[in-house]
């Protein structure tokens, strides 16, 4: 075998991180030990809900949201003796407010070791939240804790706050959400949650270092990740270990693996959804994160009694290490990798009726290698590789609620997105854009039967743009040509482009929510899309079924259309065809889900989707370059059994059966590039007590397919050798499989919370092969190993 340097360079970044992860992961940091001073007075201890009773949404209100405050004085022996309105959200929801909270038990403030009365505030706010099921429901969850003067009543204390949310109808056939309570808990994650998304049915596994969304076969570019509504222009950090996104920051993830609702366009794969939660108001608040990838801070408090603030900052230090963990005499460091995000939140009750929220965020990525010496392989491989990308953003959302029954959410955004790409010294690309996005909609509900929303969606981006390189082939399924195929850059033909562009993207959607019986929800939506990259319309007629057997079962099936812009490369007259129609495809779907009671939850769905005008290169690269030659077809079944965190234990259990296939002009069926037959995730976390955590998460996954290399031909022009391919996608890595644990010790302290946590991914140290490396004439070969065992040792405090 041939040493490493004697491979191609194609794999040089992936390599890279590899090694610079497998260093980190070879640090340790040991936690400090912390002496706590004791005062010689009576240790102080605040009173603590045990027993907490939701309070019924006042009938007829179900559209309005309401802020109730109380002054709960607090017996001995926990009961609430009395409960005074202080800030009155309107007669009937402080009448539910107040009936709730007497029923609340306590475990009673004490003085040392003996309990006293108290009094404490108390918020409760009715909230509208997005749907997880068809009827109304209400949720409501304890925020904060207070502190107080024991044995005084006294209103000077600190707020505990509580949000009543009531489930606004659904709009989709699949909507998956995974809750703040989880996110930052799941083995395997280092508490990010964004990464916990592929316990999810659907979701198939990216190569390591891709950090990219595969859904329902799709290819990453199909599916589309936004925050609050609007498209976020990147999800993962280099190396996609860690998300853009504060882990403490997010509320939710809600995941629409396909026939999502009207309010989603312009991609066929899949929607995730992020939304943030509200900052804290009751007090000021803190969490302090280190760990041996990066250290990341969150502090939030009150404006006042109207709203609150945070802001959060993340930065890595894999830069501290990288140098001494390449050690190839032939690669220098120029610019080790190096990301940092940040984000400010501020929301704002303008009225009991207005509701603002301003949100700034961004995110850098920097990555430069100098090879010294050429590849063997591709003599024009040398020089500068780098990497940099970064985008900022200014993000207004504004919620009016009209009448009970209308209500307006409306979201704006200006952000800056900057991207350059170095590889060797003949392959460059940099972009610089404006990025103007909007959405506003309306929901109104007519009567108990009908409902409508309407809304429209814009997307503006003026950029410029630089690109020297081989000529662009289509994105997948070509193992040729263009900079990620195996032919050397040497022996491509390289062209460039320049200039100015710009991407202008309105659209206009309705659904109307037809309820003919209480068991029965049809949704019947339209969107049209206007895509000016190629000129052309799309209009995506969508239909969702929904029908309850009884309170635990119920059915759903759907079908929809769904349309895709070809991207800027491909559409541009440089080096593309400016003549393409969108991407198009068919989803059908069919499933149920069943509440087996409030923890345990099944479901279990079908799904189809037939694509066609996939754009695809012409045979040998003929101008103009690409076509709507390609179609496809993806089939599957999908299985999802939840244990909800209202226990000692929380767990997912899901597995889906696919096979996602491509056909490129008149050539024969083939396999899509990450097509995965079985995808088994198996996680749960427990709480042992005492403050002691654990959980561990189970991966079982079909290796991606290749392309095979039987051999290699000289080419005596350029001197290297150019492989000759065997049919495309016609060979399939091993099985992947990994083990991630995860173990956190927490410790309450007096006005503060400490915690040491310890998350192990790979833990026995698979080698999941992700692909193959060759020599410089294809006789030998060399295997891609992923990701290896990582462990992640971390001390958190928060206040």
């Amino acid at each position: 075998m041939q040493s490493c340097k004697d491979f191609g360079r194609q794999g040089m970044v992936e390599r890279a991180l590899t090694v610079a992860i497998l260093a980190l992961g070879l640090q340790d940091i040991a936690p400090k030990s912390i002496a706590m001073a004791q005062d010689s007075k009576p240790k102080v201890v605040s009173p603590r809900l045990i027993q907490f009773v939701e309070a019924d949404y006042p009938p007829g209100l179900l559209e309005q949201e309401a802020r109730v405050e109380m002054a709960l004085t607090i017996s001995a022996t926990g009961k609430v003796t009395h409960v005074d309105i202080v800030e009155s959200a309107g007669e009937a929801f402080d009448r539910a407010a107040q009936a709730a909270a007497t029923a609340f038990v306590f475990s009673p403030a004490r003085l040392g070791n003996k309990p006293v009365a108290s009094r404490i505030r108390y918020r409760y706010v009715f909230e509208l939240r997005p749907p997880t099921a068809p009827k109304t429901s209400v949720a409501a969850k304890r925020e904060a804790s207070a502190s107080f003067s024991p044995g005084v009543v006294s209103n000077e204390s600190e707020t505990i706050s509580v949000t009543a949310r009531v489930d606004a109808p659904p709009r989709e056939v699949t909507r998956r959400t995974i809750r703040s309570d989880v996110l930052v808990r799941v083995p395997g994650t280092r508490g990010d949650p964004l990464r916990a998304v592929e316990l999810l049915p659907g979701v198939g596994r990216p190569p390591f270092t891709a950090g990219a969304l595969i859904v329902r076969g799709s290819a990453p570019g199909d599916s589309q990740t936004q925050l609050e509504g609007l498209p976020l222009p990147l999800l993962y950090h280099f190396g996609g270990l860690t998300s853009v996104i504060h882990p403490r920051l997010l509320d939710r993830i809600d995941f629409y693996p396909g026939n999502f609702g009207a309010k989603f366009g312009r991609r066929t794969g899949g929607i995730l959804d992020v939304t943030l939660r509200a900052p804290k108001d009751d007090g000021f608040h803190g969490v302090l994160d280190v760990n041996i990838i990066d250290a990341s801070l969150l502090f939030e408090g009150p404006i006042g009694d109207k709203g609150g603030f945070a802001v959060a900052a993340r930065r890595s230090y894999v830069d501290l290490v990288l140098e001494a963990a390449l050690p190839d005499d032939d690669v220098s460091i120029v610019a080790a990798p190096v990301y940092w995000d940040y984000q400010g939140i501020v929301n704002y009750r303008l009225t009991p009726r207005d509701r603002l929220r301003l949100m700034v965020y961004g995110s850098r990525d920097t990555l430069r290698l100098l090879f010294q010496d050429p590849s063997e392989s591709d003599p024009a491989f040398r020089g500068n590789f780098g990497v940099r990308s970064e985008f900022h953003r200014v993000h207004m959302s504004w919620f009016h609620q009209f009448s009970k029954a209308l209500n307006q959410k409306i979201d704006v955004s200006l952000g800056l997105l900057e991207l350059e790409v170095e590889l060797g010294n003949d392959v460059a690309f940099n972009l610089s854009s404006v990025e103007v996005l909007g959405r506003s909609e309306w929901n109104w509900r007519l009567s108990p039967v009908v409902g409508l929303i309407a809304g429209l969606d814009i997307r503006a981006q003026p950029s410029d743009f630089y690109y020297r390189g081989p000529q662009p082939t289509q994105e997948e399924g070509d193992p040729s040509g263009g900079i990620s195929g195996r032919d050397p850059i040497s022996t491509q033909p390289l062209v460039l482009g320049q200039g100015s562009l710009m991407v202008y993207e309105p659209a206009a959607y309705l659904t109307v929510d037809l309820r003919p019986i209480e068991q029965l929800q049809i949704l019947l939506g339209t969107r049209l899309d206007w895509f000016g990259v190629v000129r052309r319309w799309a209009l995506d007629p969508r239909l969702a079924v929904r029908y309850s057997l009884n309170q635990k079962t119920t059915l759903k099936a759907g079908v929809g259309s769904f349309s895709q812009p070809p991207v800027v490369q491909e559409a541009s007259e440089e080096f593309g065809n400016p003549s393409l129609r969108p991407i198009r495809s068919l989803h059908v779907s069919g499933g149920l889900e069943h509440k087996v009671d409030d923890v345990y939850s099944f479901g279990a769905e079908a799904f189809y989707k037939h694509l066609w005008d996939r754009v695809v290169s012409t045979q040998g690269a003929a101008s103009p370059f690409f076509i709507n030659d390609g179609i496809g077809r993806i089939y599957g079944l999908e299985v999802l059994a939840r244990a909800e965190p209202k226990g000692r234990f929380f767990g997912f259990l899901s597995y889906t059966l696919s096979r996602s296939e491509r056909r490129d002009r008149a050539e024969d069926w083939r396999l899509f590039d990450f097509d995965q037959t079985h995808i088994l995730t198996l996680s749960g976390v427990y709480k042992l007590g005492a403050g002691w955590e654990t959980g561990a998460t189970f991966r079982l996954v079909s290796g991606n397919p290749f392309t095979p290399i039987a051999g290699g031909i000289y080419d005596a022009n350029v001197d290297v050798y150019q492989p000759i391919y065997g049919s495309v996608n016609s060979k399939r890595n091993k099985l992947f499989h990994r083990l991630d644990l995860r173990i956190e010790k927490q410790w309450k302290l007096h006005y503060w919370q400490l915690a040491v946590y310890l998350d192990v991914q790979n833990v026995y140290n698979a080698e999941n092969p992700e692909g193959t490396v060759y020599n410089y004439d294809f006789t030998e070969t060399g295997a891609v190993r992923g990701l290896p065992i990582i462990p992640s040792l971390g001390v958190r405090g928060e206040f």
